[in-house]
């Protein structure tokens, strides 16, 4: 595995004082914490790490303003907005040599995409949640043009006795579930952000298609109930659904739940414009009010978490996408993504999901400070009033959900919260 990019900026020598503090959220704790490991080897920079297992967000959030909250920390691209906003996150200095070396060799998009509005560098890409993909059975491919063709492949599945629910959605209540799925199937449709004229309409069109899902039982009746990515996950593994529509890494962990390849790529998303989404730009990010030498080792840490050797092992290890498309490029590395799907799929299957993310866009609605709060008025709304109670219908949810960003957004620029 690679190491640090070069430290143009002067090595302070052994190091001195307390170790660096890093947060990371549940997700490959094995391999961080020998990436941190290796890191330490390498710099001989000491690291305490703590894996939040709990509510992320509130639990590093109430921290970055502590002398001993962390000072670098995994940060979900909204998270990223939001503890920007408040002051909490200190932007990459592009003068540094570090950085220089870093942004050198990642998609250009993602590096823009980890941007604040004032054009500061508010951390390195980890790796990316999404783009999503619309999977279906090995052996069963097939393009659908819209979400109506799904649809109706549904129901007929289901008449056919192929499958009581064909559709397994990720529709988790957590910021990165329901509403994520929401927003890479309005991208499918071509609208990106609340303030396109089409966003009404389309959003409509998005609502009416989970809403038919729900009347027409052709989703796992406990799916509004799920806390998290698994139960769905375990639904998929077991073979008895025919579609899913989630971000396409789950490929690989479906995989080794099921003993064996349960998932192919649709050969394009449906919608008008069949657009693939990145949700989640994950970062990693140094708190604010560092200073040198400390600041410096941070930095240093943030740019080998988001360097070359740690991406080329998530992807190679988990199939996450990470910012450097050139890695697809790799014999090797296409190889081991290969072995998440099934043998007479694997070469299409490989350009397929290098295809989707190399066309993928990041999501410009993440990048607002409010994203989050509107994230959990969104979910209450779609979970609640239009799937789980259908008091609403979708054109009435499609109004309110746009009235609720654009309170949210006049109360941020006006200074007011809540």
């Amino acid at each position: 595995m690679g190491g640090t990019p070069r430290d143009r900026d002067g090595d302070a020598g052994a190091w001195v004082g307390p170790p660096l503090r890093f947060a990371f959220w549940d997700v490959g704790e094995d391999i961080v914490r020998d990436n941190l490991a290796r890191f330490s080897a390498e710099t001989g920079i000491p690291v305490d790490a703590v894996c939040v297992r709990g509510d992320y967000e509130a639990e590093v959030g109430s921290k970055l303003s502590d002398e001993d909250g962390p000072d670098v920390f995994h940060a979900q691209r909204a998270e990223a907005s939001l503890w920007a906003d408040e002051g909490s996150i200190q932007a990459l200095d592009e003068t540094s040599g570090i950085v220089a070396d870093l942004v050198a060799g990642m998609d250009a998009p993602l590096v823009e995409g980890a941007r604040d509005p004032q054009g500061r560098l508010l951390g390195a890409t980890y790796y990316n949640g999404g783009p999503f993909a619309l999977f279906l059975r090995p052996g069963g491919d097939a393009a659908f043009e819209t979400w109506d063709e799904v649809a109706d492949a549904c129901r007929k599945a289901r008449r056919d006795g192929k499958a009581k629910h064909p559709f397994v959605p990720r529709w988790h209540a957590t910021q990165t579930g329901l509403v994520w799925s929401l927003l890479a199937q309005l991208a499918t449709e071509g609208v990106l952000t609340f303030s396109d004229p089409r966003a009404e309409a389309a959003l409509t069109r998005v609502l009416e298609f989970l809403l038919g899902l729900v009347e027409d039982e052709l989703v796992p009746p406990d799916s509004l109930s799920d806390r998290g990515d698994r139960p769905a996950l375990l639904r998929w593994s077991t073979g008895r659904h025919l579609f899913t529509f989630t971000v396409d890494y789950l490929a690989k962990d479906a995989a080794e739940l099921a003993g064996g390849p349960v998932s192919l790529p649709a050969v394009r998303l449906p919608g008008s414009y069949g657009t693939p989404l990145m949700p989640g730009h994950a970062l990693v990010c140094l708190r604010a009010g560092l200073y040198d030498p400390r600041r410096t080792a941070a930095l240093r840490l943030a740019a080998f978490l988001g360097g070359p050797g740690v991406h080329r092992r998530w992807l190679e290890e988990c199939l996450f996408a990470v910012p450097r498309a050139k890695l697809f490029e790799d014999a090797d590395l296409r190889r081991a993504i290969a072995n998440a799907f099934a043998v007479p799929d694997r070469h299409v299957v490989v350009e397929r999901l290098a295809a989707s993310r190399a066309a993928a866009v990041v999501s410009p609605v993440s990048h607002q400070p409010f994203m989050l709060a509107w994230t959990k008025d969104a979910d209450r709304l779609i979970r609640g009033a239009l799937l789980g109670e259908r008091r609403i219908g979708a054109a009435e949810a499609a109004g309110r959900l746009i009235a609720m960003w654009n309170r949210r957004e006049r109360d941020h620029h006006s200074g007011r919260s809540g």
